[in-house]
């Protein structure tokens, strides 16, 4: 059968260890003389520098094979971003013989695998607690978690003593929720849209790294003008 004579850009993605097309799983390594098999360095696609045919022997890996088709479709800058960004929060290697199927196990029960993730991270914050959620920083709790992807504080409503939904923003962290600049932000808080946790002084200018707004309230902005706008992902610009 007729192949293409470029090579795909995935060959090149260490996650991408299965041969999407043929179903098989790709050789690394020569059988006979066990080093590592590169088509750069002898130009050569069917047999190792030593001269040993290729073939391979591995029962297909179903979670290689996911990601293999998942890296060969339009989807796959999404899934290299994707890829990198579990990489990163999990301290994990992409080369790791078991990150394909860590990878897919994780994401198999998306978005509950991060709920259940926060869901604890939230637990030992409440019996750690020193002080009221909402005098509480959020990466103090959540650590980086802001930046790596979003999440709701809808399920804790507002009540008489402050809860986890309380707790404080810094204005890079706000800027980030809402998908726009943190110049943005001291316009909206300057608007009425968001208001600070302390009283400012005359003139005070915030710093991108003061938590002075609430996670509830920068939720439920995010939430009602995504309600508004379902198809668009806009920036917030206050009215000025």
């Amino acid at each position: 059968m007729f192949e293409s004579s470029y090579v795909p850009f995935y060959w090149h993605l260490k996650p991408y260890k299965t041969c999407h097309k043929h179903k098989t799983q790709l050789t690394t390594h020569c059988g006979e003389c066990h080093n590592l098999i590169d088509y750069r360095a002898s130009e050569a696609f069917l047999e190792c520098s030593c001269g040993c045919k290729l073939t391979s022997s591995e029962q297909l890996n179903d979670a290689d094979f996911k990601i293999a088709s998942a890296l060969a479709s339009n989807n796959s800058p999404k899934i290299m971003g994707l890829l990198s960004w579990f990489a990163k929060v999990k301290q994990l290697d992409v080369s790791d013989a078991d990150f394909n199927r860590t990878f897919v196990d994780y994401f198999s029960t998306w978005p509950e695998s991060l709920t259940a993730e926060l869901d604890l991270l939230t637990n030992n914050a409440r019996l750690k607690q020193l002080n009221p959620f909402n005098k509480t920083k959020f990466n103090s709790v959540y650590g980086n978690v802001i930046r790596d992807g979003q999440i709701a504080a809808t399920s804790n409503r507002k009540a008489k003593h402050p809860n986890i939904a309380d707790l404080l923003l810094c204005t890079f962290d706000t800027a980030v929720l809402l998908n726009t600049t943190t110049e943005q932000v001291y316009r909206l808080h300057q608007e009425g849209f968001l208001n600070c946790a302390y009283p400012q002084k005359k003139h005070e200018q915030l710093r991108a790294d003061s938590h002075v707004f609430y996670l509830r309230q920068v939720i439920e902005l995010q939430q009602a003008f995504a309600a508004e706008k379902p198809q668009t992902k806009k920036q917030f610009i206050a009215p000025w």
